[in-house]
């Protein structure tokens, strides 16, 4: 194993964050303000054809917006650059573009925005997670022993190597209770292996539903989308706004992924990883630091899948 090159990363980072979509939307900014500019039409057009190209491979989870912008941006294109419409109709129209493209930028940078709420000293945090949680060996130095270890908080960690967001249920089962946080790092497994977005809504909604009912908070990762993977995206925010579920925007995890010498192949963290992504939580639950205690760790025992 070992970890991709930069461009790789780079590349990751740019569709995994919601980076695409900013760029997308830059390149028809650009090409409506070409077409006032009196650009050679093939120049618009190419402007434009990058912009749905980079939209459509956003994933954006806000399908129906993302769809409504393409498609009004195509209109806008068909009027104002292959007809001839007179300079009202054109400024008219350039405008309404305009202002949808700001709209979707708002939007996106409005979701995209980080949040942190304040717990207790000794608060108790649950985590059900997969491998980039659980680590690849059991003797690895996980975020949430890290976590456990430098801050005032019990930690019960029942990650597993391999978890799917159904067999993230009987992770649930076997936490048997959650006085505090819950943290939820899943759904990764579904994605890489293509499970069926309605299965995958269906059994996130089943672990949301039952958790929802005991832990005072739950906190989930949102997942960084490959390209054409809106549908997942779309889901997870749903039922996350629908069971009250507070979501880690994407980019916070696609940022420790994509960062040099934090994985050992591109999805598993290495011990810079982890640490990363123990100060991440740190920060979003504003933890307060203490001496170490490994007393505060307890694995909750594994259930095969």
């Amino acid at each position: 194993m070992e970890e991709p090159s930069w461009i790789l990363r780079a590349v990751t980072y740019h569709f995994g964050s919601g980076d695409a979509l900013v760029v997308g939307l830059l390149f028809l900014m650009l090409a409506a303000q070409g077409n006032c500019w009196n650009w050679s039409r093939s120049r618009v057009a190419l402007f434009a054809v990058l912009g749905w190209v980079w939209i459509a491979l956003a994933s954006w989870p806000v399908l129906i917006l993302q769809v409504a912008l393409i498609v009004a941006s195509v209109y806008w294109f068909v009027r104002c650059v292959l007809l001839s419409p007179t300079a009202a109709t054109k400024s008219f129209l350039r405008t309404a573009l305009g202002l949808w493209i700001l709209t979707v930028l708002l939007c996106a940078f409005r979701e995209s925005r980080g949040f942190t709420f304040a717990q207790p000293a000794g608060v108790e945090v649950a985590v059900i997670g997969d491998s980039i949680t659980a680590g690849l060996n059991d003797g690895d130095d996980t975020w949430p022993r890290q976590l456990a270890r430098r801050c005032d908080v019990v930690v019960r960690d029942a990650s597993q190597q391999g978890a799917t967001v159904k067999s993230a249920h009987e992770q649930w089962i076997a936490l048997e209770r959650c006085g505090g946080v819950l943290i939820l790092e899943i759904g990764g497994n579904d994605l890489l292996e293509g499970y069926p977005v309605d299965r995958f809504a269906d059994d996130l909604e089943v672990l949301l539903r039952d958790a929802a009912t005991a832990a005072q908070s739950i906190v989930m990762f949102e997942l960084p989308l490959p390209p054409l993977s809106n549908a997942y995206g779309y889901h997870q925010r749903r039922l996350a706004r629908q069971y009250g579920v507070r979501l880690i925007p994407k980019r916070e995890l696609v940022d420790i992924l994509t960062t040099a010498g934090s994985t050992v192949d591109g999805i598993h963290l290495s011990d810079l990883g982890q640490s990363r992504l123990a100060d991440c939580v740190k920060r979003i639950l504003q933890l307060s630091q203490t001496s170490n205690d490994d007393s505060r760790y307890h694995r909750v025992e594994r259930r095969s899948l």
